[in-house]
C-alpha cells in the first residue's frame, strides 16, 4: 500500500501553480531561498470505528511556501497564491485519485504568512491540510 504521504505528494505535484517552485520537501523548507516549499506531516487521527471494523480517518499535515516579499506587491501574489491553492484543493476534493484508499474529502484552510527570513526578502506562507478517507475491513 502507498503511504498516504507519497499520495499527496504526488497529487501536490499535478497542482498547476505549484510547478512554479524549484523544489519540494518533506519536513523541510529552506527558508532564506524563495521558490520552495515543504509537506509537513503532523497526525492522523481516527474519526469513528464501526462494529465491522470500517473506520474513517483523518490525515493532516502543512504545506510550507517560501517566497520573495520584500515588496507589498509580491506579498499580495503571495497572499492570492495562498487564496487559489485553498480553490484547487476544495476542486480536487471532487476528483481526488491515486490514493490506496477511498478518499472523501481534502481541504486547505487558514492559509496565513508565518516567518520573513532575517533579510527579509523570503516569507514563509502556510497552509494547514486535511485528508478524510474510509477503509474498509
Amino acid at each position: 500500500m502507498k503511504s498516504m504521504i507519497k499520495s499527496i505528494r504526488s497529487m501536490l505535484r499535478e497542482c498547476p501553480f505549484l510547478s512554479d517552485f524549484s523544489k519540494d520537501f518533506l519536513d523541510y523548507t529552506e527558508r532564506d531561498e524563495p521558490g520552495n516549499y515543504g509537506i509537513f506531516p503532523t497526525g492522523e487521527v481516527l474519526l469513528w470505528e464501526d462494529m465491522w471494523g470500517n473506520s474513517r480517518w483523518q490525515y493532516n499535515f502543512v504545506l510550507q511556501a517560501v517566497n520573495w516579499t520584500p515588496e507589498d506587491e509580491q506579498r499580495l501574489k503571495n497572499s492570492e497564491f495562498v487564496e487559489r491553492l485553498c480553490r484547487w484543493f476544495y476542486e480536487q476534493s471532487r476528483v481526488v485519485t491515486g490514493f490506496d484508499v477511498d478518499v472523501l474529502s481534502i481541504s486547505a484552510q487558514n492559509g496565513q504568512f508565518v516567518e520573513a527570513s532575517a533579510d527579509g526578502n523570503a516569507g514563509v506562507y502556510q497552509v494547514p491540510c486535511n485528508l478524510i478517507y474510509e477503509k474498509e475491513r
